[in-house]
């Protein structure tokens, strides 16, 4: 297994900072005796975006959008899935702060599977429920 991944993160303005990351690799199974899936952890590529803002009176904002890429192997392929994550804080005196997240933003967690045999092609789209929705207080004693 071969690959890379370049992060890099900016702070065009003191209220905001954008970090990103991309990583690609390859990976073959050269046994003879493999008799698995090929297609278990074998992505080739991911990306990540966050975007952090900062607002006067102990507000915060974040925005993140992830992507996986296809799984391919001969005899099976998945597509690329992205979804994408949001999330308020709100500081609450010196040691305390109120959170509100949400996963999934888009509910948008499909991908198709397309499983080819010698005799047919089988195509089907599987949708994970991925959205969720967090509220919290922390504490610091």
């Amino acid at each position: 297994m071969a690959g890379y991944e370049l992060m890099s993160t900016l702070k065009p303005f003191d209220f905001w900072q954008l970090t990103a990351s991309f990583s690609q690799f390859e990976s073959e199974i050269t046994s003879g005796d493999y008799r698995g899936d090929a297609l278990a952890d074998q992505y080739k590529w991911s990306a990540k975006a966050i975007t952090d803002f900062t607002f006067p009176h102990g507000w915060s904002v974040q925005l993140s959008g992830n992507a996986v890429g296809p799984k391919i192997s001969n005899a099976k392929e998945e597509s690329t899935i992205w979804f994408a994550d949001f999330g308020v804080e709100k500081k609450i005196l010196a040691n305390g702060a109120f959170t509100f997240r949400m996963t999934d933003v888009f509910d948008s967690l499909s991908k198709v599977k397309t499983e080819k045999t010698d005799k047919s092609v089988t195509n089907e789209t599987e949708h994970t429920l991925g959205q969720l929705f967090l509220v919290g207080l922390n504490w610091k004693f």
